[in-house]
């Protein structure tokens, strides 16, 4: 506290000359605590909106746990990376580990057990059902057809519930991680597409639209997760989303995609409905009030 105390004149003086409380992450974490503390004092009906995640943050956040900042909920201090097996599979020189029963293999410049852990324990908090970044919940489920997961990066979604789909196209721009994702489908590979390009809404040489790919197949499920790009794939897919029954889509890349991708949804017919709580998402500039929703989950009307 005498710490916090000390900086406020820098706090105050930084507000001066930048009044929206806006924050960078060179700017450091007891900058952005500072800001948030000066912001929500300012704005008190603010304040107790985000009351839970602000408590929190002041007695529970540990800089050497970046998980309890991104996500500032109790769920988090129940999970330990250190029960995590990694496994090496010398025939594929890949790092894997076991997920429901299956395995989930890493690209290989994840070439430790440690990386390989602390990746894996990261999706698996992004995923854990307490979590604002999971997917899917007891009312929002994959219940067989034609799953399409844009911007699977390691593709934990699909693997989880493979056995139940039908068809499962997989959308990754990294080239770096086709090997691990052709290792980790093989057992399903009849059903199982793997295309190495980023869903955009127009067709180039690294770019594809998913009404280009998806053309007389009903939809199960869209999962969009994009780094931003969201409203881009969502331009290039009016087709697609005609014949989806479910569509989930980041909303905390950008400022303010939750209003701008509810909004877009809903005009063409989509109900809405965002996952419970928040992320604190300081991998990208954080304005008032700082949290942000992390997805939407939407079905037709």
């Amino acid at each position: 506290m005498k710490r916090e105390l000390k900086l406020l004149p820098k706090f105050f003086f930084n507000c001066i000359l930048n009044p929206t409380f806006s924050w960078h992450l060179q700017e450091g974490l007891t900058s952005l605590r500072g800001k948030m503390n000066l912001y929500f004092f300012i704005h008190k009906a603010l304040g107790k909106k985000y009351k839970s995640e602000l408590q929190f943050i002041r007695k529970k956040t540990k800089h050497d746990h970046i998980y309890s900042i991104i996500f500032p909920y109790p769920f988090v201090e129940t999970l330990s990376k250190e029960n995590i097996q990694v496994f090496y599979d010398e025939s594929k020189s890949l790092f894997y580990v076991i997920c429901e029963g299956k395995r989930l293999y890493f690209k290989k410049e994840f070439n430790t057990e440690d990386i390989v852990r602390e990746m894996y324990y990261c999706v698996y908090i992004e995923q854990h059902k307490e979590s604002p970044h999971c997917y899917l919940n007891d009312r929002f489920n994959i219940e067989g057809g034609t799953v399409l997961d844009v911007g699977a990066a390691e593709g934990l979604l699909g693997l989880m519930h493979i056995e139940k789909i039908d068809k499962l196209y997989i959308f990754e721009s990294q080239k770096e991680w086709i090997e691990a994702l052709e290792a980790t489908f093989e057992p399903w590979k009849d059903k199982t597409v793997i295309v190495n390009k980023y869903v955009s809404d127009k067709n180039e040489a690294d770019c594809v639209t998913l009404d280009s790919i998806i053309k007389d197949e009903t939809v199960e499920l869209i999962k969009i997760d994009v780094e931003g790009a969201e409203q881009e794939a969502l331009n290039g897919a009016p087709d697609t989303l005609n014949k989806t029954k479910k569509l989930c889509v980041c909303t905390y890349h950008k400022n303010k995609d939750e209003v701008v991708l509810k909004n877009y949804l809903e005009k063409r017919g989509w109900i809405t409905s965002f996952s419970k709580n928040h992320i604190l998402f300081f991998y990208s500039k954080l304005y008032p009030p700082y949290f942000r929703k992390c997805l939407i989950r939407a079905v037709k009307i």
